[in-house]
């Protein structure tokens, strides 16, 4: 490799009135006086320069903004989610403790035969839990057994 003494160049550091005068081109846009070749190409490759400077940070800008959109794509407020899991949770858990009564009083109540977990009595235990109150608890449990009994003697279904 040729070390820098051994290379031929023709290049050669602007002087600075050469640099003064290629800024008051660029700043003004007027040739100023005695401009000679070395400053049009000088004032060309700032020129150049200038303008690779400002694609690149174009360039930058616009992968910035990509960049931002696509995060803001992908910011979700966790917060509506997190509301929404905690209500879940609350549901199931209530489902479970009502499931868990359901069945303790069915075992309480010692029900019989084949239709002992049949869906009819489920309804009739879901229909009295969604009763306000004790007093019309009561009064459908009464009106219950009205009518079973009622339903009893209309069918001759009494046992001997």
């Amino acid at each position: 490799m040729l070390n820098q003494s051994q290379r031929k160049s023709n290049w050669k550091p602007p002087n600075k009135t050469m640099l003064k005068k290629v800024n008051t081109r660029i700043k003004t846009g007027i040739k100023p006086n005695k401009w000679n070749e070395e400053a049009e190409r000088l004032y060309r490759n700032r020129l150049q320069h200038e303008q690779g400077k400002k694609e690149w940070k174009e360039k930058i800008e616009k992968i910035t903004k990509e960049k931002q959109e696509n995060k803001s794509k992908f910011d979700y407020d966790f917060s509506q989610a997190d509301e929404a899991v905690s209500n879940m949770r609350k549901l199931i858990n209530e489902i479970v403790t009502r499931e868990a009564k359901k069945e303790l009083l069915t075992k309480k109540m010692r029900l019989t035969g084949d239709n002992a977990s049949h869906e009819f009595n489920q309804v009739l235990i879901d229909y009295l839990d969604s009763l306000v109150d004790n007093s019309q608890k009561l009064e459908a449990c009464y009106n219950g057994i009205k009518i079973f009994k009622a339903y009893i003697r209309e069918h001759d279904l009494i046992r001997a």
